[in-house]
């Protein structure tokens, strides 16, 4: 299984590598509507790639996750015994493969690197690079 994991890191890596080196151009825009954001979950951006013939979709999936019912859940003791206050929200990185029509069609299993990827289209597609660039200039 760990073999397994490596790929999609490799790969997700391979992406990042490809937008640092300004090779995949990313681009903002609107989720689309069954994205947008809900009472229980929000989207506030969504960037799109094409890579080759695939139509890459990254976006920050923000959601609430609520205290289960305890007659159905398995109560895990902590050292510490502390207890999380619900409800609570989380916010993970999701990156899919989508279609023409911008349906989601498969999408890339989570790990560390997604965050990574995100994070370098978020400072390619806000042009932080070039505006570093003109502020050290005048300095």
């Amino acid at each position: 299984m760990a073999t397994e994991k490596n790929k999609w890191v490799e790969a997700i890596g391979r992406l990042l590598k490809l937008t640092q080196d300004r090779q995949l151009i990313w681009k903002s825009s609107e989720p689309p509507e069954h994205l947008k954001s809900q009472p229980d979950r929000h989207v506030d951006v969504v960037y799109q790639a094409n890579y080759k013939d695939n139509i890459l979709r990254l976006y920050e999936l923000t959601y609430k996750v609520e205290e289960p019912d305890p007659s159905t859940s398995v109560t895990v003791s902590s050292v510490w015994n502390w207890k999380r206050k619900y409800p609570y929200w989380v916010s993970t990185t999701v990156l899919d493969l989508v279609d023409y029509k911008g349906l989601g069609t498969w999408r890339f299993p989570y790990t560390e690197a997604s965050s990574h990827l995100l994070n370098a289209v978020k400072y390619q597609v806000a042009g932080v690079e070039g505006f570093l660039s003109e502020i050290l200039i005048e300095a």
